[in-house]
């Protein structure tokens, strides 16, 4: 047969074990309430007067909402491919009505504009011509017939009748 313990060691273990599980349990409930309030689950703020600032990222696209065609006003002739742009309001530039949005070379238009007009003054100086011919064989033509021609005043073929 085994020897009976001494109770006084039992009563040791008991008291070390209860000593052990007091502390294990205490330290549970400790950590847990100090993990727990550092985590996000109840933190404290300190609120105060500021200036409210927001910032948005986004990407897309964006898009007018109101627009405006512009059509630029070219002479006959000249090609619409040739237009440059000398002045243009910067993209997401705050304008104020009648403001100018966009500014085209003007040299090349110019430059049409002074062809054509060189153009149409020969023509009209081509009709002179042709009138003056004109004028000069008809006074030949009555002079021919024996009657006087009247310094081209009257063109013939005109409502005017040879006396």
């Amino acid at each position: 047969m085994k020897p009976a313990e001494p109770r006084g060691n039992s009563k040791k273990l008991l008291v070390i074990a209860f000593v052990a599980i007091v502390a294990i349990v205490w330290a549970f409930v400790h950590f847990r309430s100090t993990s727990a309030a550092t985590s996000g689950g109840a933190r404290l703020a300190t609120a105060t007067r500021k200036d409210f600032v927001e910032t948005l990222r986004l990407t897309g696209t964006t898009g007018a909402v109101r627009s405006r065609s512009i059509v630029v006003p070219t002479l006959e002739g000249s090609s619409l491919g040739t237009m440059v742009v000398t002045r243009i309001a910067h993209a997401g530039a705050h304008v104020q009505q009648g403001e100018v949005l966009v500014e085209f070379d003007k040299q090349a238009q110019t430059k049409d504009y002074l062809d054509k007009k060189a153009s149409y003054m020969d023509f009209v100086d081509q009709v002179e011509v042709k009138r003056a011919a004109e004028q000069a064989a008809a006074a030949a033509a009555l002079e021919a017939l024996g009657r006087p021609a009247d310094d081209g005043a009257r063109e013939p073929g005109l409502g005017s009748r040879p006396p």
